[in-house]
């Protein structure tokens, strides 16, 4: 992925503005792995394009969060894309755009370090079982929408 640092600040202010950096957690033969996940939903299908052409990184599927078809036709709603970044494409991408994010810097920092607790696992190292789970509850509650959320 080749950005200049205008593009990867342009990109910084999108997922600050209409992405989500968020952790799930996936059943994966007996056991359960986390999954960091950027989604960033837009209704502008030329700019979604773009973000994914630009990257080179991700899926663009039409977004299914908040409103059904038929209710978003009675109310007026534009139709809306999601480009969902995961995996290794989501840490280089992370990386690549840190530097230029302003809201969401700590959900960010936190992914990424979690993106470092399991490559170390994976390579055989020890696996920090507690901190993951403090950094999931953190990203989690960093996400959560109406009261106000502790830090």
């Amino acid at each position: 992925m080749s950005l200049t640092r205008v593009e990867k600040a342009y990109i910084a202010g999108i997922i600050d503005g209409e992405g989500c950096i968020y952790v799930k957690e996936v059943p994966t033969r007996g056991r359960t792995t986390i999954k960091t996940v950027l989604v960033v939903n837009l209704t502008s299908l030329n700019l979604i394009r773009w973000l994914q052409s630009k990257t080179k990184m991700g899926n663009v599927n039409p977004s299914t969060y908040g409103i059904n078809e038929k209710r978003r036709r009675e109310k007026g709603h534009k139709k809306s894309r999601r480009w969902e970044v995961s995996g290794k494409e989501f840490t280089t991408l992370l990386k690549a755009v840190f530097p230029y994010l302003r809201i969401k810097g700590k959900q960010a920092k936190l992914a990424l370090e979690l993106k470092d607790l399991q490559a170390k696992s994976n390579a055989g190292m020890k696996y920090d079982k507690v901190r993951q789970d403090e950094i999931v509850k953190k990203i989690k509650n960093l996400n959560r929408r109406g009261e106000k959320r502790a830090s």
